[in-house]
């Protein structure tokens, strides 16, 4: 299943003695620097976002599950890929790593 979310990050509260959490939308075209988590874990998608300077929030932005054995092969290429239909925008990619945990048979 495909999800979508508006882009934004959750942000951890105290109100009143409880935790809670609170949903700040953001907008990516607005030339301010965003990290972003997207991990795979046991068929499982988190993809995390948060402003630059803020650590990584503890509640992703989506969740899902999502079987990547049929797609992801023993040797292949990691990218990034962006468009905006007709608009125009810049996506800069300041940093990123790939990490590879599965243990080989």
């Amino acid at each position: 299943m495909l999800v979508s979310e508006k882009a934004g990050y959750w942000v951890q509260t105290r109100t009143g003695g409880k935790n809670q959490s609170l949903f700040k939308e953001v907008k990516l075209s607005s030339g301010d620097k965003y990290k972003a988590w997207i991990e795979y874990k046991r068929s499982t998608v988190t993809v995390t976002l948060a402003p630059a300077h803020l650590k990584k929030p503890k509640r992703p932005l989506i969740e899902t599950q999502v079987n990547l054995s049929e797609v992801v092969l023993e040797r292949m290429y990691t990218g990034f890929a962006g468009s905006m239909g007709r608009g125009v925008e810049r996506h800069d990619i300041w940093s990123w790593t790939f990490e590879n945990t599965a243990k080989n048979s």
